[in-house]
């Protein structure tokens, strides 16, 4: 069970407490691999899969390197390429993002214990704002933290976001600090800061991949999480 000195909770944004798609494939996913055949470059499902959690940019060179030699001016014109077709593909699929069944019955949960809701992803600034106003939570004041991989300036699995958020709130302990994320990188993302990790069952990467970075905790689901804190 998690401690009752816990003082805030950082999530992963989607996979883990939002949904992108209802039926077919993950809109990230689908997004991602159209602006790679956009630009003549045929990229596997499952390779994107790989780099789920990453900042989105960084990812997107991370493939490259398998197609194009790095640090040329043809790999950077690739990158700004595909990622403003990633970016285009995403502002037209904004409202096709719901939330993750009584994921606001948790950020409730965790409000009346009096803990921090944050939320960190890989998107770039303009998509999570975007997803924060379709989503409507910090109108609704059921979140205290939105920030980005981009803003950060680094992306997962560096700590910094949860030590940006700590800073923030003014937790000092990583022991009173949790992390809830469906990738690899957002549970090495908590190892890195030290914090207690819980593995989200949700989201692209299987339950073998993500017991292989040892989180704290598996959930199947976010709704779940109000299971591990003790009454």
């Amino acid at each position: 069970m998690l401690p009752h000195s816990i003082k805030l909770v950082l999530f992963d944004l989607v996979g883990t407490i939002v949904k992108d798609c209802s039926e077919g494939p993950s809109i990230i996913v689908q997004s991602m691999t159209d602006a790679f055949a956009a630009n003549g470059i045929n990229v596997s499902a499952k390779y994107v899969k790989e780099q789920r959690g990453k900042e989105k940019r960084k990812a997107i060179e991370e493939i490259l390197r398998g197609h194009v030699k790095p640090d040329t001016a043809h790999f950077k014109k690739l990158t700004a390429n595909v990622y403003e077709r990633f970016l285009t593909a995403l502002r037209t699929r904004v409202n096709d993002f719901t939330p993750m069944e009584k994921v606001t019955d948790v950020f409730r949960f965790l409000k009346k214990r009096g803990i921090y809701v944050g939320v960190g992803s890989g998107l770039p600034v303009e998509i999570l704002d975007m997803l924060v106003v379709h989503l409507g939570w910090k109108k609704a004041h059921l979140i205290d933290y939105v920030q980005s991989a981009e803003t950060i300036g680094t992306g997962r699995p560096d700590p910094k976001m949860i030590h940006d958020m700590m800073a923030e709130f003014g937790v000092v302990d990583p022991r009173n600090v949790v992390k809830v994320g469906d990738t690899m990188v957002d549970i090495l993302e908590g190892k890195n800061a030290h914090v207690w990790t819980v593995a989200v069952l949700s989201g692209t990467q299987s339950e073998d991949e993500l017991k292989s970075v040892k989180p704290d905790f598996m959930v199947a689901k976010v709704h779940d999480l109000p299971q591990l804190f003790s009454e």
